[in-house]
């Protein structure tokens, strides 16, 4: 069977499941989240792990893309990338959301391969579609941002021409042995699988003197998500990530070579 007939059964099964379920009442509020259409949404999850844990060499990073289905409560999708603690996997999410009472939406996320599931509570937003919220259980201190894709990236259309144009990004993380981080990108994507950019940081509060120039490579999949690596001085280093509103925005992650550090960003053309 193939990846696209195989997603499809999958998602068939799951609304099936969830359709049962609403029927018989189990769901008869939670269906009908005004605001959130059926689509193609990316999602961004960062943060840090409790003060008990480490902070300076734990941060929680996770981004990718999933269908979401309001009158079945679920969502699915083909990849998520990302970790706990700089321990980075590709898998697949899926889980389900509900509306409550007072306009906020909980979410419950899991992550194929990982035991239990990341529950958030959120709110829509009206102008974008979107859901901004934050994790609600004590593993870990996080923000997740979830944005509409738009059908000239999501699945099935997503290529390496998908994810063009110059971008603003800004990023925090946690860098091991430099302590909290935040950066500063302005990258260009050339629709050719290239990237070239600049980056300025601030590593635990030391400043670099200079935009550092960086280069690299990324490849583009069909559900949106990418993933790519910096030739030069950055060599080592990975990222990954997808792309949001048609192109507009992308929201990537950063695994840092040499000191265990993790970044979360999002940027905009």
């Amino acid at each position: 069977m193939s990846r696209t007939k195989l997603f499809r059964a999958v998602l068939f099964a799951a609304c099936a499941w969830c359709g049962f379920g609403a029927a018989n009442g189990a769901f008869a509020q939670s269906c009908t989240p005004p605001g959130l259409p059926a689509g193609w949404y990316s999602f961004l999850i960062q943060g840090y792990t409790p003060q008990s844990a480490s902070p300076a060499t734990a941060g929680k990073y996770l981004s990718g893309a999933a269908y979401f289905n309001p009158p079945n409560c679920q969502f699915i999708g083909y990849n998520s990338f990302g970790g706990t603690a700089g321990a980075f996997a590709n898998a697949q999410p899926s889980g389900t959301f509900t509306a409550n009472a007072d306009g906020t939406v909980s979410i419950s996320l899991s992550i194929a391969g990982q035991s239990g599931t990341q529950p958030f509570v959120g709110s829509i937003s009206k102008t974008t579609g979107g859901i901004v919220g934050i994790e609600t259980d004590a593993t870990a201190v996080t923000t997740i941002d979830i944005e509409p894709m738009g059908s000239s990236v999501a699945y099935p259309n997503g290529a390496n021409s998908s994810l063009s144009g110059t971008y603003s990004v800004t990023c925090t993380g946690t860098g091991g042995s430099d302590g909290q981080l935040a950066d500063l990108n302005r990258v260009t994507f050339d629709g050719k699988g290239n990237i070239s950019g600049i980056d300025s940081f601030n590593n635990n509060g030391q400043f670099s003197t200079a935009n550092i120039p960086y280069t690299g490579t990324y490849t583009v999949y069909p559900d949106g998500t990418f993933q790519g690596s910096f030739t030069g001085q950055f060599t080592g280093t990975t990222f990954s990530g997808v792309i949001s509103n048609s192109g507009a925005v992308v929201q990537y992650s950063y695994q840092l070579a040499g000191t265990g550090g993790d970044l979360g960003c999002t940027g905009r053309k």
